[in-house]
């Protein structure tokens, strides 16, 4: 199917102009600019000569309508803050344990968790080849993804090093890397 199906830009833009139009504010973003105009680049060979002034002027005519009032709402100072009441209620313990099992799954993608994963993954070695890791699943591929992000913060227990050469595992294609621990 065409593009067209999938974007709608007529849709798009009356969206935004009827927001700007009720001075309301509108989140245009650097980003969701950019998107904006990637999919107009997108559906551009789709659309007739005429579609493609009509929308592109629209489109462009609303991202220059942008400036800083329809941006930014500014934050209301409450002068006075008055504590809620607290309200004693029975916890259902099936539900409070469901609910530490999931903070539990969660916190592995932490930084915490991560440390601890590469510790664990480190095991007595200083360094690994991120393709040396067992990479079955879509969590382990999480993992590897965090790992990378993660290592170039400078309170984390290892390091990234990048290497040159392009792998692909069970269909994933990623830039090699070295997770090295670090030694204080």
């Amino acid at each position: 199917p065409s593009l067209t199906a999938y974007y709608k830009p007529e849709e798009i833009i009356e969206y935004y102009k009827l927001r700007f139009d009720a001075g309301l504010n509108v989140t245009w973003t650097h980003f969701s600019r950019i998107n904006a105009l990637i999919a107009y680049d997108l559906i551009y060979n789709d659309l007739t000569g005429s579609e493609r002034t009509e929308i592109g002027k629209s489109l462009f005519h609303e991202i220059n309508n942008m400036n800083i009032n329809s941006l930014y709402t500014p934050r209301k100072k409450n002068e006075s803050i008055k504590p809620s009441e607290i309200i004693e209620s029975e916890l259902d313990e099936s539900k409070l344990n469901e609910f530490k099992e999931k903070l539990a799954q969660y916190r592995k993608y932490s930084k915490i968790g991560i440390q601890e994963y590469v510790s664990n993954t480190l095991g007595n070695r200083n360094s690994i080849r991120a393709n040396d890791l067992n990479l079955n699943s879509v969590d382990d591929f999480t993992l590897l993804i965090l790992t990378y992000m993660y290592g170039y913060s400078e309170k984390m227990n290892y390091e990234i090093e990048e290497l040159e050469s392009t792998i692909v595992i069970n269909n994933y294609k990623f830039k090699n890397f070295i997770i090295r621990r670090k030694h204080e």
